[in-house]
């Protein structure tokens, strides 16, 4: 398999269109929102990577973006991973009650190291199963174990690379968490020092006055609170950037397995895949062989022109490609070899 810089890519189509910023900052304002929140990011970010997939070099929709498609896309997300973490979590949770059954404290310890790299690894695992779901529009598509597995060992490391996105996410807002967190702290010691000073003295005297007590609490209140919700929302617009760069980056991973000549989820993988690797926001036609000028010693006489005899050979039905809508947006089918719109949230922005 050709090293491709899924990455860069994904980075270079999300910064692509002008105001690139802006359905970031609306989606992490949308995880404030409980439940519903989550998954219409999580669905927007697989309705981007399914296009991705696809083959077509699309930025992130910053307009008529279908919030209920999105919802729909993220609900059958969430059902697909949730199965894939209760298995996971049943077949580790055998293998540690067999290792400390054995009592071996080495074993224990690198059996626990084991199971944190395998979670990440695992992470990428399911967010392929999470994108062929998405792809196929079926539950039962991210549910496919073979198939998946098939995808996975084709091209392990190439889709392990982009473990390095989440990590790189997690040491960015951890960051951010920790020097805002201890900067709001040292604003608000002095009154947290004065809260500890009059709880004493009210545990001291009877019958004391807890107006002060409740005055410094609300003092600590307006200077942490506010602090709290900004660092959490810039915290929150490098997860969303983070989450829609892996999950496109995986979509572009997924070329390479020609989407477009899936047949039914469960049917096995095309035996020739055909790698599409993301090297380029455009792909360049071949240039057209020029014909070498003849010396003018040789002059070249032509053949004389054969009638054709053998019959013309019959075309091939070629897999569902992709149409462009009257508006100038790319529509993808909704499932390998099935006519239909894109009624989800995603296509590409008219250039």
């Amino acid at each position: 398999m050709q090293d491709a810089k899924y990455f860069s890519h994904s980075w270079k189509l999300l910064s692509r269109d002008k105001g690139w910023v802006k359905p970031i900052l609306v989606l992490a304002i949308a995880m404030f929102v409980p439940v519903v929140g989550p998954l219409a990011v999580l669905g927007y970010a697989l309705e981007w990577a399914r296009l991705s997939a696809w083959g077509v070099d699309a930025a992130p929709k910053q307009r008529g973006v279908k919030i209920g498609g999105c919802l729909v896309a993220g609900w059958r997300a969430f059902v697909v991973i949730l199965v894939w973490m209760l298995l996971w979590s049943v077949a580790t949770s055998v293998v540690t009650a067999i290792i400390a059954a054995l009592r071996i404290r080495l074993l224990s310890s690198l059996l626990s190291l084991a199971i944190a790299v395998a979670n990440l690894l695992l992470s990428l695992v399911v967010m392929v199963a999470a994108l062929r779901a998405a792809i196929y529009q079926k539950i039962g598509a991210g549910l496919s174990f073979v198939r998946i597995y098939e995808m996975v060992s084709h091209d392990a490391a190439g889709l392990f690379k982009n473990i390095a996105i989440p990590l790189v996410t997690m040491l960015i807002v951890g960051g951010i968490c920790t020097v805002s967190g201890l900067l709001v702290m040292s604003l608000a010691m002095p009154d947290i020092l004065r809260l500890v000073y009059e709880v004493e003295y009210l545990s001291a005297t009877s019958g004391s006055d807890p107006s002060d007590l409740l005055a410094i609490v609300g003092s600590i209140l307006r200077t942490v609170m506010p602090a709290s919700v900004l660092i959490g929302y810039v915290s929150l617009v490098f997860s969303v950037a983070g989450n829609l760069l892996l999950t496109n980056s995986i979509g572009l991973w997924m070329r390479q397995f020609n989407v477009g000549a899936w047949g039914s989820p469960s049917d096995p993988l095309p035996m020739t895949p055909a790698p599409l690797p993301p090297v380029s926001s455009a792909s360049t036609p071949a240039p057209q062989s020029q014909p070498q000028p003849h010396s003018a010693a040789e002059p070249v006489t032509p053949a004389p022109a054969q009638p054709r005899t053998d019959p013309a050979p019959a075309v091939a039905p070629q897999p569902r490609e992709r149409s462009t809508s009257p508006d100038g947006e790319t529509v993808v089918p909704l499932t390998p070899h099935r006519a239909a719109t894109d009624e989800l949230g995603q296509g590409t922005d008219k250039e």
